[in-house]
């Protein structure tokens, strides 16, 4: 029997675990005391593309950090303590290849890859 347990990283007197026990049979028990959360989003499109993309954040309450980084881990691109939740990016000049897009409010980070074919 394995067990995990994933929880938000906050000290406090809530317990906001998510605890999953997968035994031989695998078969999954989930129990949990979540509060009630909306899972945030992120949208690339068109992707792939040319440098030229259209990026929506649902969901993410809080000022986010933007970060785009070749596989390298070169980072390309960053804005910090932005509320907005729609960007039109244009990188004439990028590299082709992979890039993660990663969004973070401070509590939770999302990644998503994007391809360049320019």
């Amino acid at each position: 029997m394995f067990a995990l347990v994933v929880n938000d990283g906050i000290l406090d007197s809530e317990q906001d675990n998510v605890i999953i026990t997968v035994n031989h049979s695998i078969t999954t028990e989930i129990s949990n005391r979540f509060v009630n959360t909306k899972d945030k989003q992120i949208k690339v499109y068109p992707n792939p593309n040319n440098g030229s993309f259209t990026l929506e954040l649902k969901n993410f309450n809080r000022q986010t950090e933007i970060t785009i980084m070749n596989l390298s881990g070169k980072v390309v691109y960053r804005i910090e303590n932005t509320e907005r939740s729609h960007f039109d990016l244009n990188f004439p000049y990028i590299q082709r290849g992979i890039y993660n897009i990663s969004v973070s409010d401070g509590l939770r980070m999302k990644t998503r890859k994007m391809v360049v074919n320019n």
